[in-house]
């Protein structure tokens, strides 16, 4: 049985801007729901929980009115680090701390030792057969990793008070998605075996990060179009116009990865057999388990 990794419990507590929220709800909700169309066969009845996957998807912003210490396991600002962008940027928090400070890493964000310490506990939660509890750590992974797939929960920017663009946090994420969520429609594609937290958080990082210049950039062209105006039909038009098409492809990464996640921590607890299915309807994924551990032997858990 897998050792929890628990975040140091002395963390400091934060007061963050409200614009750190995450994606709005409805799309939260969404990504946890595509998420479970996502699944292997092996592990699709998973999806009886879909809606309480989806329910609980907004559970950890809920969280932070009463948790001081939520805020900041739903961003990191990494642009603050130097070495993100030499490419040699430690991945293990302890080295981080080690590194900058305990102050200065969690007032960036904790977000993917967060990713980490709940996909532990997923595992945990896998191995012990306590299905309600995985389910509302799965809902919780779901909206961290919907978080980071945001570009602008990965910069120190993240409300573009640094650009003189106020306020382009909400507009993105939660105005211009409520007005077009029917336009998004996240790509379902089968979920794999992927590398464990923090690893793989980075990766996404790397691929998400440069969509903080884009947005923007299309904050900025949609305020010409709309004569100064962050406000009303013509502005969001274009900036639905600039950066729909994307917004669509970063939600639709977020849906695959959680799903994978989802389905990486069960097949590392060993792919128990979920309620409704039995050890013969599990027993075809022996081997894919078994070549799983075998790459991850390296791999170190805390």
């Amino acid at each position: 049985m897998k050792t929890r990794f628990v975040l140091v419990s002395s963390i400091l507590a934060l007061v963050l801007p409200a614009a750190a929220a995450g994606w709005g709800g409805d799309v939260h909700r969404l990504i946890n729901r595509s998420a479970v169309q996502c699944l292997p066969a092996e592990f699709a009845a998973f999806g009886r929980w879909a809606h309480d996957l989806e329910r609980l998807s907004t559970h950890a912003d809920a969280r932070k009115s009463s948790d001081p210490l939520e805020s900041m396991r739903h961003y990191i600002d990494i642009d603050d680090y130097p070495e993100f962008f030499l490419g040699t940027m430690p991945h293990g928090l302890e080295d981080m701390i080690a590194l900058y400070g305990r102050t200065r890493v969690e007032g960036n964000g904790i977000a993917p030792w967060a990713i980490e310490a709940a996909y532990d506990n997923l595992v945990f939660e896998f191995e012990a057969g306590s299905w309600s509890r995985a389910v509302e750590i799965a809902a919780d992974i779901g909206h961290y990793v919907g978080d980071l797939h945001n570009p602008l929960h990965n910069t120190l920017n993240f409300d573009g008070q640094l650009t003189g663009q106020y306020g382009i946090h909400s507009r993105f994420e939660s105005r211009m998605t409520s007005r077009y969520l029917a336009w998004l429609a996240p790509s379902i594609r089968t979920a794999d075996v992927v590398p464990a937290p923090p690893g793989i958080v980075f990766d996404w990082i790397d691929e998400v990060y440069p969509g903080v210049q884009m947005i923007l950039a299309a904050d900025l062209v949609a305020r010409a179009q709309a004569g100064g105006s962050t406000d009303g039909d013509v502005y969001y038009e274009a900036l639905w116009i600039e950066l729909g098409p994307i917004t669509d492809r970063w939600i639709g990464l977020a849906t695959v990865s959680v799903a994978s996640l989802w389905y990486s921590a069960w097949m590392e607890a060993g792919a128990p057999p979920l309620p409704g299915t039995t050890v013969a309807e599990t027993i075809s994924v022996g081997r894919l388990k078994t070549r799983f551990a075998a790459g991850d032997a390296g791999r170190h858990r805390r």
